[in-house]
């Protein structure tokens, strides 16, 4: 079969530099002894993204709630990146959000409904109302937040 070593002059050029000669074995570089742990903490924020709960909320170290299109997948999965297992809930009128949280909460942000009414409407083509408002017009964050 042909083939093409592609990092044989590598190897020599570093066997010649060092004067070591390769030891043939594979050894997992950058992986410290959190990295599993870490991926397992990313794997749970998608997993108990948006209300969609794989697991009890209970194994969650941080549970983030708030209105819709607000930041909390970007944000549980950089909690997750730093290996805090993170669950996010939506704010949906009608729904008390810690009746399915079962942690204390405690508020940690806010804006104003204009300012999330500007995060909620850029969406791709083919996801905007009939309106052509995009997912929400200025009156869902004020809904949202009751």
């Amino acid at each position: 079969m042909a083939h093409a070593d592609l990092l044989e002059a590598s190897v020599d050029a570093m066997r010649e530099a060092t004067g070591e000669s390769p030891s043939g074995i594979v050894v997992p570089v950058g992986v410290g002894e959190d990295y599993f742990g870490r991926i397992a903490a990313m794997e749970f924020a998608i997993a108990n993204d948006d209300g969609h709960f794989a697991n009890p909320l209970t194994e969650a170290d941080i549970v983030l709630v708030g209105v819709s299109r607000s930041g909390k997948t970007p944000l549980s999965m950089y909690l997750g990146y730093l290996g805090y297992r993170t669950a996010n809930i939506p704010i949906i009128p009608g729904i008390n959000p810690r009746s399915n949280c079962g942690k204390s909460t405690a508020p940690g942000s806010s804006a104003s409904p204009s300012t999330l009414s500007g995060c909620k409407n850029p969406h791709p083509p083919g996801q905007c109302d009939g309106a052509g408002q995009g997912q929400y017009g200025l009156h869902q964050p004020d809904q949202d937040l009751g």
